[in-house]
């Protein structure tokens, strides 16, 4: 079957009208066992980026499992480990390291479990690699950060978007997935912040990693300098363009609307909720907390006209907009990183390699830096510490639980690496020490 015939062939499968990937062999034929097992992880997967590597992960050892002259169906244990020491040991173009290979072996096993395959001898913690703990935290210092996102983010297509994208990263300590997944109505405009210099702004539970609600820090600067700059003048001219080309009747009713297929249609209402008026979701009013991960990338907002029998296109759910119309998803912000690191060029730094994740390290440290030398400050005008010397659990306790709040880490012991690398530690201990003397009455 050629390209052309399998593409035919793919629009009427039922993992394109779901939106779920497929996967097709070598004769351009579906294969339906890792199609199937694509669908299963793109529906329990909260990670996009995850089920995708699920599905690339499992498709490579149905190759190789193919050179072996076998199907999925017909593995047997020897081509497990056979596998395992192949990509931990064979040659250097699929060598993987202990942490890679972990992902791969993490998506062998989900496979096998799907399939209905089970092996005695194949257990996580013996087929898994040895990974020593590696607690280093990759971050940039902020004139780097301020040159990538001015020369780098900013110097490529869509650069307010993008320059908007890092500096809430750097600026919230949100990971990537929780970023990019935002609805346009659950950030705060200008008129916000009246009163405040900064608003903590709700990540809800289904975006976050570990399924748990937290608050992030938006700022005055950031929403009037990259936000709103970024709404009022690029999304909102790239929103007129898409809805023009993808909706292009001035009006739909319901039933119309329900034939648009893999979109949901919603008008919002009183404070965080939204009603489901059309398409692939239940016909409620819900708040916006609640929309899962793949609800939230469907998002098209519409008005009502007078009569209430047809609705007219106004907007995008989400806040991040592509060019075609649809939510920026994670691999995409992880290409427009490598480009702006390509952008920022050689000559400045040849070493400059800048990921999301690095930019909510970035925040952490410099967050906690800035918090603690707060606190030192607030002493220091106080003229004397605490009542019976509690300077570590006021000057580095609270701030570090602040800050793993704030992270959403589930241990406080995962938020301490970020102590090492604050700036200027010495001074930090340098002073506290003086706070000491001075409390306790020594003289020079």
């Amino acid at each position: 079957m050629g390209i052309l015939e399998a593409a035919r062939t793919s629009v009427d499968h039922y993992a394109i009208r779901q939106g779920q990937p497929i996967v097709v062999d070598d004769q351009w034929d579906i294969d339906e066992q890792l199609t199937q097992f694509a669908t299963m992880v793109s529906r329990t997967e909260r990670s996009e980026l995850t089920a995708l590597t699920y599905t690339r992960e499992a498709e490579v050892f149905s190759r190789y499992l193919a050179h072996r002259g076998r199907q999925l169906t017909e593995v047997v244990e020897d081509d497990l480990w056979d596998y395992r020491n192949a990509r931990l040991n064979g040659s250097l173009e699929v060598r993987l390291k202990p942490t890679s290979w972990n992902k791969v072996a993490a998506a062998l096993l989900r496979l096998l479990g799907h399939l209905k395959l089970k092996f005695d001898g194949i257990r996580w913690r013996d087929f898994r690699a040895s990974v020593e703990v590696d607690d280093r935290v990759r971050m940039i210092s902020l004139p780097d950060y301020l040159r990538f996102r001015n020369v780098g983010m900013a110097g490529n297509r869509n650069r307010l978007r993008n320059a908007a994208f890092a500096d809430l990263l750097v600026t919230s300590g949100a990971r990537c997935t929780e970023g990019a997944l935002l609805l346009r109505h659950e950030v705060p405009d200008r008129s916000r912040f009246e009163a405040h210099n900064t608003i903590m702004v709700e990540l809800p539970a289904t975006i976050t990693k570990w399924e748990k609600r937290r608050d992030v820090p938006f700022s005055k600067r950031f929403v009037r300098h990259f936000l709103d700059p970024y709404v009022e003048e690029e999304r909102a001219h790239v929103v007129a363009q898409t809805i023009a080309r993808l909706f292009p009747r001035k009006s739909y009713s319901i039933d119309g609307l329900e034939r648009l297929s893999n979109f949901i249609f919603f008008e919002r209402v009183e404070g965080k909720k939204i009603r489901i008026i059309a398409g692939d979701a239940e016909k409620l009013v819900v708040p916006m907390a609640k929309l899962t991960q793949r609800e939230r990338k469907k998002l098209i907002e519409v008005a009502a006209n007078n009569n209430r029998q047809s609705f007219k296109i106004i907007d995008f759910g989400f806040l991040w907009v592509s060019e075609v119309g649809s939510c920026v998803t994670n691999s995409t912000w992880l290409s427009t990183f490598d480009a702006a690191c390509v952008t920022v060029g050689p000559e400045d730094d040849p070493e400059l390699k800048v990921t999301p994740h690095m930019l909510r390290h970035t925040f952490a440290v410099h967050h906690l830096s800035f918090m603690l030398k707060g606190l030192l400050d607030v002493r220091a005008e106080r003229g004397r510490l605490d009542r019976r010397g509690e300077v570590y659990d006021r000057v580095v306790g609270d701030p570090l639980r602040q800050l793993q709040t704030l992270l959403g880490h589930r241990s406080i012991q995962t938020t301490y690496k970020y102590l090492t690398y604050v700036e200027d530690n010495q001074e930090l201990v340098a002073r506290a020490t003086e706070g000491w003397d001075a409390t306790l009455g020594w003289r020079k």
